[in-house]
């Protein structure tokens, strides 16, 4: 990936992630400020201010839901897409995202979080999932308490939603310059009534940037109600490099003011260490299995070779022939290896002649 794709697609990451957003200019003038004389500017400062209005409105708030929709084009074709939901109680969180066809759902509920099986399988789980479940039994309809909030989702948590939005702004212009370089540029703000209702407030600004085969533009606006409250964000980005254009469209994040939200923790959950540790059980148990199969394949040589049946007496005598540490059992060995603290253990057993082996 060329340092301009991936300049890009950082971009294209924090926009994707920003709630307490930037604003946009005319399209048609060219960014030529630096980042320390664009935050100099005097519709920077109202800006900020609104920000921290905003936040101490929203505080007062017994209910809150943010919407985002974005796409993008690639040489005129969609090739991304993803929309999010977001709606707090001012204490709990609900988010429904769906990137690129992948759908996450989470709940925050203080400082835990829950997700949806479906979320869980996708998102979260370990590569042996489909044993674990079935090792676990009866997930059908359960959500997961997760161990801890997750880092996709960790920031619209209603602590961090509505947190001095001032300092998240200089956070994320300055995450910007550290992703995109000092050859980004910026527009002065513009601060204007916004032209389809007196009543709102609109901030305008351009950020751009050439480097080596192309170059990148974003055009963002941002609007405040009467209430100082940010009620809207839109983004336009685009870039050339090589011939290809890519064109960041639609990017609106909606914030509207819903008391009667209700946001609750599932009832029927499977606890996420439950899984890790089932996880873990099932990794050890298979550290096992071939020294099992070694058993069970020198039990059956000694006992052919002293014309018997195999017993549990063979499969002991062929663990001690292969210098395997093991735990003898009335009818056969147990093995058993640990991970992370974890013990699996797999039982070599014999009865009537037939040997067995399964986790026990």
């Amino acid at each position: 990936m060329s340092k301009f794709t991936k300049s890009i697609t950082s971009a294209l990451a924090i926009l994707s992630l920003s709630f307490t957003g930037l604003s946009a200019a005319k399209a048609d003038e060219t960014p030529t400020l630096t980042f320390g004389e664009f935050m100099a500017g005097p519709a920077y400062q109202d800006y900020v201010a609104a920000n921290v209005a905003n936040s101490e409105f929203l505080k007062a708030q017994s209910g809150l839901t943010i919407e985002t929709s974005a796409t993008m084009n690639l040489a005129g074709s969609i090739s991304y897409s993803s929309t999010m939901k977001i709606e707090t109680d001012m204490e709990n969180s609900r988010i429904s995202m769906t990137n690129a066809g992948k759908t996450m759902n989470i709940v925050i509920i203080g400082n835990t979080a829950y997700s949806d099986l479906g979320t869980y399988s996708a998102s979260f789980a370990p590569a042996n999932k489909t044993k674990v479940f079935s090792r676990i039994g009866k997930t059908a309809g359960k959500s997961i308490k997760m161990k801890e909030i997750p880092s996709d989702v960790v920031s619209f948590a209603p602590a961090n939603l509505v947190s001095d939005p001032s300092a998240v702004q200089n956070q994320f212009m300055q995450s910007m310059l550290a992703d995109l370089g000092v050859d980004l540029k910026f527009t002065e703000m513009v601060k204007s009534v916004n032209p389809s209702d007196e009543t709102l407030t609109d901030y305008r600004f351009s950020i751009g940037m050439d480097s080596a085969g192309g170059s990148v533009r974003v055009d963002m606006i941002t609007t405040f109600d009467a209430n100082s409250m940010l009620v809207k964000i839109e983004s336009n980005m685009s870039g050339v490099s090589e011939g290809i254009t890519m064109t960041f469209l639609n990017l609106v994040i909606t914030t509207s003011v819903t008391p009667d939200v209700v946001i609750e923790a599932p009832s029927a959950l499977i606890d996420e260490t439950t899984i890790i540790r089932t996880s873990n059980q099932l990794i050890a148990e298979s550290k096992s299995t071939a020294k099992a199969a070694a058993i069970t394949k020198k039990a059956a040589e000694l006992a052919k070779k002293a014309k018997k049946s195999v017993s549990a007496t063979y499969l002991q005598a062929a663990a001690k022939s292969l210098k395997y540490t093991v735990t003898k059992l009335s009818n056969g060995v147990k093995l058993t290896s640990t991970v992370s603290g974890v013990k699996g253990s797999l039982c070599v057993t014999a009865y009537k002649g037939k040997t067995s082996t399964k986790n026990c």
